[in-house]
């Protein structure tokens, strides 16, 4: 009986640790607007994760906010091991050539470079956030407008508190004191974004047989 409860609790705690391993890895705000803002996320795991049924959503605090805004976005369908999920609008495909994993509505949830934004479980648990509630994004390290904020590739599991060091930011905005913030701006036309790919994927060799 001992030996099946430590193995009911190592497979719970293998669970919560699969569950962290889904995380933010992109926000895009491009220079052409709303229609190309996006949202992308990366699973770690080592198996597929159904995100629907409520198990999963994101959630926006806009500017200085301490509430969240109301139209938060339940995700939908399965994230692979070591796969992408993107979140976007029907423009998605005309700014970035595919279609993006979950098609909302409208182009009010994403961020305009200020906001924040909450990965969350079905129980309301953070998973992981980009930026500080309560603090307006404008100016400071998670200031994106314009621009994009990408995860550094040594990330492998989410946050529930924002820890600014794991990202590359890129905004119209000259911010200091920052680890990885560039002032610029970037367009989806450029092929400055890479919804889809992420800088700490893990790399698959290639075998060529002759």
């Amino acid at each position: 009986m001992k030996k099946h409860y430590i193995l009911l609790i190592t497979l719970l705690l293998l669970s919560s640790i699969g569950y962290s391993q889904i995380f933010i890895t992109e926000i895009g705000d491009p220079t052409e607007g709303s229609d190309c803002r996006f949202i992308e996320l990366y699973n770690f795991g080592n198996s597929s994760v159904d995100l629907g049924s409520g198990n999963y959503r994101l959630q926006r605090y806009t500017n200085a906010d301490t509430t969240a805004s109301s139209n938060d976005v339940d995700l939908t369908g399965t994230i692979a091991a070591k796969g992408f999920y993107t979140i976007g609008v029907a423009e998605f495909n005309t700014c970035y050539g595919f279609t993006p994993s979950q098609t909302i509505a409208s182009t009010t949830f994403f961020s305009n470079g200020d906001d924040q934004i909450e990965l969350l479980d079905g129980s309301d648990t953070v998973l992981d956030i980009f930026g500080v509630i309560g603090t307006d994004g404008t100016n400071e390290c998670h200031d994106f407008e314009d621009g994009r904020a990408e995860r550094i590739a040594s990330v492998t599991t989410g946050v529930a508190t924002w820890n600014e060091a794991e990202w590359n930011v890129t905004g119209d905005s000259a911010v200091a004191g920052c680890t990885s913030h560039t002032n610029g701006t970037l367009a989806a036309s450029s092929g400055a974004f890479d919804p889809g790919a992420w800088i700490g994927a893990p790399v698959t060799d290639t075998v060529v047989e002759f």
